[in-house]
């Protein structure tokens, strides 16, 4: 019976995610997860890391980050302050 207790305090706890940032570059996704988690915030990274393996072209597997509902505005202002707004990545160089 226990099991089934711990499970359901799992699941409420994965629906308490929210997303933070969506994008297709792979590399660009793992490196604002990456900063996140150094900020001391919880975040699930979505998505292929290497979607050519499975078929899709070099950017075709959509990236997802998830945090906290608690931590969503912290997590945002991190991933602005890093590459822009999501849809709208910092200029380079």
């Amino acid at each position: 019976m226990q099991v089934f207790l711990d499970l359901e305090a799992t699941m409420t706890e994965q629906s308490e995610f929210e997303v933070v940032y969506r994008g297709y570059d792979p590399l660009q996704a793992d490196l604002l997860a990456r900063a996140i988690e150094a900020d001391g915030i919880v975040c699930r990274h979505l998505g292929t890391q290497h979607p050519a393996q499975i078929g899709l072209g070099e950017l075709g597997a959509e990236q997802i980050i998830e945090v906290p509902q608690a931590d969503r505005a912290r997590a945002r202002e991190l991933i602005v302050a890093l590459s822009g707004t999501p849809d709208e990545p910092a200029a380079g160089p």
